[in-house]
């Protein structure tokens, strides 16, 4: 076993700018006339992540028992899965 880092002579890449990137009303505005040529289900995927700030992967992973509308639609928020130690 190694005690030194054989990689510290590396240096990372960080990430300039650490915030996601935002869209401006006019942005989301052309993404969302142009969605439907994409995929029916694009509009409603865009109009969902500028709601709730979710992901597209994230979005697309939610199932019914996610979403609430009793008094109007309300996304739940999930929590983590973490998988059992192998």
């Amino acid at each position: 076993m190694t005690r030194s880092d054989p990689f510290s002579h590396l240096k990372a890449e960080g990430e300039k700018n650490p915030e996601r990137p935002r869209l401006t009303d006019a942005e989301f505005e052309a993404m969302l006339t142009a969605a439907p040529k994409g995929h029916a289900y694009l509009p409603m995927l865009l109009v969902l992540a500028g709601e709730t700030g979710r992901r597209i992967g994230s979005i697309v992973r939610l199932r019914a028992s996610d979403i609430r509308s009793e008094d109007g639609a309300h996304v739940a928020p999930r929590e983590r899965q973490r998988r059992p130690p192998s």
